[in-house]
């Protein structure tokens, strides 16, 4: 994931990158790492109040065009009274359903789905936030995403 992060007023932040084995080409580029970890450190934020964290990324093509590709944010967040994490990810180990903390994530398809959605807000029928349908026709997809959390992890 290549990517842009919103800077936001009273707040840091970091991002730390891995390599990409094997590299992947987008378009006349190749990529050889990509953003790992992106954390926004600052604050304070109150309880009972939210923050928007915008970031617009790079996303390879959906590789099978009979289904379609989910790219998960796990996040953590830290208040002044407590962490939350939403870092559940469907189909993998120890995933926990009622436990109700699933990642956000984008559905990345060859197809468009007909539910409109607007940068910075939930998409109607999701209940993750940062939640998107995105179509793709073969090239790389470029997206904007909130995600209402001080770490994403």
């Amino acid at each position: 994931m290549r990517g842009q992060f919103e800077n936001v007023a009273g707040w840091n932040i970091t991002t730390e990158s891995e390599p990409v084995d094997p590299p992947v080409t987008m378009g006349s580029s190749q990529i050889t790492s990509r953003v790992k970890t992106v954390r926004w450190e600052g604050g304070p934020l109150p309880q009972g109040q939210y923050k928007d964290f915008g970031m617009r990324i790079f996303l390879p093509a959906a590789k099978d065009d009979s289904k379609p590709e989910l790219v998960f944010f796990p996040v953590l967040q830290e208040c002044e009274t407590g962490r939350d994490l939403w870092n559940q990810i469907p189909d993998t180990e120890g995933y926990n359903h009622e436990l109700q903390r699933d990642a956000p994530h984008i559905e990345i398809n060859t197809h468009p789905d007909d539910t409109p959605w607007t940068e910075n807000r939930l998409v109607k029928g999701q209940t993750s936030a940062a939640s998107a349908s995105v179509a793709n026709s073969g090239s790389a997809s470029l997206l904007a995403a909130a995600v209402a959390a001080y770490y994403l992890i």
